[in-house]
């Protein structure tokens, strides 16, 4: 009987669990411009674990932004076969990921806000 019981609570947990597990992925991930950089700019030089590649392709990115990144990375591949064993694609197949790794940089560049320096603007600094 006790074991009866640990069975239908350990499947009501496990049942609990998938369905939390699988709402967070239809959200999508929370990654940051550079995270997403980061993602690419390591693919590229063969850094990181070798699943990371795939699981991000695999997983969806809330931001619909960094989704179009990542949804034309993961076409490159097909868009652009390798040439040689081994590769993941061809080279400019590899150039077009750098293209990608410019862009983040260019929009992370344009969507930090800059700090004021309260000292200049009259207030705050000590000493005032």
């Amino acid at each position: 009987m006790d074991f009866a019981i640990g069975a239908i609570i350990g499947f009501l947990a496990a049942t609990i669990l998938a369905i939390v597990w699988l709402l967070g992925r239809r959200r999508g991930a929370v990654y940051t411009v550079s995270e997403v950089r980061t993602y690419l700019e390591q693919f590229l030089n063969g850094e990181g674990n070798p699943y990371d590649w795939d699981d991000f392709l695999s997983i969806p990115i809330k931001d619909p932004y960094l989704d179009s990144i990542k949804n034309r990375a993961n076409r490159i591949h097909g868009d652009h076969p390798p040439t040689e064993p081994g590769h993941w694609c061809s080279t400019e197949g590899e150039n077009i990921l750098k293209g990608f790794i410019e862009e983040l940089k260019r929009h992370e560049e344009h969507s930090v806000v800059p700090k004021i320096n309260q000292g200049e603007q009259g207030g705050g600094a000590k000493g005032d």
